[in-house]
């Protein structure tokens, strides 16, 4: 649905884009801000509804956890408690593999700002990856890689 409404937007503003070689740069921050708006909207009205069946039945009822399941349920817990534009920020950077600069762009901010964005969500992901049991050894070993 958000895709489809990131080129619902991008179809009806595409006489604003004055740069045509900027394209990408100029769908990623519409893709951003949509995201913003949904996440937040999400927030706002998460205490109204139960979590759908789809994000219960991801943790096996036997405990056996194969694929990382565990992990992603962990990761995705981590992230929904991130500020929006941190768990933008974040996302964009270390899940979609965007360079700075071009998180920068996305987000519409300069390049200090996003760096400390990242910094307050990379800490923040840290610290709450410790205290999860699901992830616990995935970051002792990662964190042993970087030393």
């Amino acid at each position: 649905d958000l895709l489809q409404e990131v080129f619902v937007h991008a179809l009806r503003d595409l006489p604003k884009l004055s740069d045509p070689n900027a394209l990408g740069g100029w769908l990623n921050a519409i893709a951003v801000n949509l995201a913003r708006r949904t996440i937040r909207k999400r927030t706002r009205w998460r205490w109204l509804r139960p979590a759908p069946p789809e994000e219960l039945s991801a943790v096996p009822v036997d405990g056996h956890d194969e694929n990382g399941s565990e992990e992603l349920v962990a990761v995705y817990r981590i992230l929904g408690a991130m500020h929006a534009d941190e768990r933008i920020a974040f996302a964009l950077r270390f899940i979609e593999g965007m360079e700075l600069k071009e998180v920068a762009a996305a987000c519409d901010v300069s390049l200090a700002t996003i760096k400390r964005r990242l910094a307050r969500a990379e800490s923040f992901f840290k610290e709450h990856a410790k205290a999860d049991p699901a992830l616990q050894e995935r970051l002792a070993k990662s964190e042993g890689r970087q030393k």
